[in-house]
């Protein structure tokens, strides 16, 4: 299965861990998952999918840490995990996704503060982390015009705390329950960029 350019396994009833074997089919382009009953964890050596652009592991249930080791996939374009239960911090290696363009976490069980590292995430249009339990206030990198692609930022329905200070990126919709950051705030955090 080496030469396996996508796999395709949405909504069949599919049990049972993910194979680790898998991070050596290294001509992966595409692999969809979802909407099965698959358990345990995400496996650190999916790390080594160097073709893999579309990955969709959403709707299943499964558990434990998201791996930094996915930080190398360097063709990862979406990555849909949704509707997991998986727990523990926002790696900041996966800052390193340089063609990563739609990141969906929402629904899961992630703590943990948001990581500065993300804000270098220049391709990225949609960022979904909202029905976490994320803490602490937004990074200033996630407020400076590194993210310029980005179209959605949901954060809703977490623990984050502090204020959201106004991001100068056109077509930016933005789903949160931080108040704005008073004007003085908002002028602070510009002067430091």
């Amino acid at each position: 299965m080496t030469n396996l350019q996508s796999l395709t396994l949405y909504d069949n009833r599919l049990t049972g861990p993910l194979p680790s074997e898998w991070g050596r089919m290294t001509n992966l382009q595409w692999l969809s998952l979802d909407g099965n009953w698959l358990t345990g964890p995400l496996p650190p050596e999916w790390g080594q999918l160097d073709s893999l652009e579309v990955l969709f592991l959403h709707d299943n249930q499964l558990t434990g840490p998201l791996p930094s080791e996915w930080g190398q996939l360097d063709s990862l374009e979406w990555l849909h995990l949704h509707g997991n239960q998986l727990t523990g911090p926002l790696p900041p290696e996966w800052g390193q996704l340089d063609s990563l363009e739609w990141l969906e976490l929402s629904g899961n069980e992630l703590t943990g503060p948001l990581p500065p590292e993300w804000g270098q995430l220049a391709s990225l249009h949609q960022l979904h982390l909202n029905g976490n339990r994320l803490t602490g206030p937004l990074p200033l990198e996630w407020t400076r015009k590194t993210m310029t692609s980005l179209n959605i930022l949901d954060l809703k329905d977490n623990q984050l705390t502090g204020c959201f200070p106004g991001i100068d990126v056109p077509n930016l919709s933005i789903l949160t329950d931080l108040p704005p950051c008073p004007p003085s705030d908002y002028i602070y955090h510009q002067a430091r960029e």
